[in-house]
């Protein structure tokens, strides 16, 4: 029941839906590199990470890889198409051993059928979810420059590191990095070196250093 009291999904739940979740969930182990859903494929369940990271990634019509986002220890994926029924509009692949919990499709709507406490915080949480799309959407509606999404980005990650400070692990590639601002590999490799010669921030690696967080929160709400 652990692994269910850490997650931002099910934290709040009763004691009694919680022992009753914990009654239908299945641990497994993926390796690094492994699926948990693919794209364009029904759903078999919702997952809840205890350890490690998983990035969604989502194929454009125009057939290049976008990085939506990274999910981390706590959080629950696949929630909308578990519920839906609708096929999965991302491909979940760990970054390193990762282990987690199944609740099965069917099982998981039985739950969440008999507990009006879990019902209620699925549909809150489906529309958080629904609301950060439509600010996106704005976002995309906007023109903003590669700086300006790049420094959105960054700061993003940064909330979700669990390392204190301003020194983050950041193992992300300039094409991913691309891929997730809408932009080329060429663009963010000029614009990080912009912001490394400016002294706002520095990648090093698997470092990244955020140097000046102000300047960068500045350029992100510019």
């Amino acid at each position: 029941m652990e692994c269910l009291q850490g997650c931002s999904l099910f934290c709040a739940l009763s004691p009694d839906s919680l022992r009753a979740l914990d009654n239908i969930i299945q641990p497994i182990l993926f390796t690094k590199g492994a699926n948990l859903f693919v794209q364009g494929q029904p759903s078999y369940g919702l997952f809840i990470l205890n350890a490690g990271r998983v990035k969604l990634t989502s194929v454009t019509a125009g057939g290049s890889v976008d990085l939506l986002t990274i999910a981390n220890e706590g959080e629950a994926i696949g929630l909308s198409a578990t519920v839906s029924g609708r096929p999965h509009v991302a491909t979940a692949t760990t970054m390193e051993l990762t282990q987690a919990v199944l609740v099965h499709q069917n099982s998981f709507l039985e739950f969440i059928e008999t507990h009006g406490d879990a019902a209620v915080r699925v549909a809150q949480v489906l529309a958080d979810l629904y609301h950060v799309a439509q600010e996106e959407h704005k976002h995309l509606l906007v023109r903003q420059s590669t700086a300006q999404k790049l420094a959105r980005f960054v700061l993003d990650w940064s909330i979700h590191q669990p390392e204190d400070g301003d020194e983050l692990h950041f193992e992300f590639t300039h094409e991913e990095i691309g891929h997730a601002i809408g932009t080329t590999r060429e663009t963010v490799t000029r614009a990080l070196g912009n912001f490394k010669s400016r002294k706002i921030l520095a990648l090093q690696g698997s470092r990244l250093m955020i140097q000046n967080r102000s300047t960068l929160k500045h350029i992100a709400d510019a």
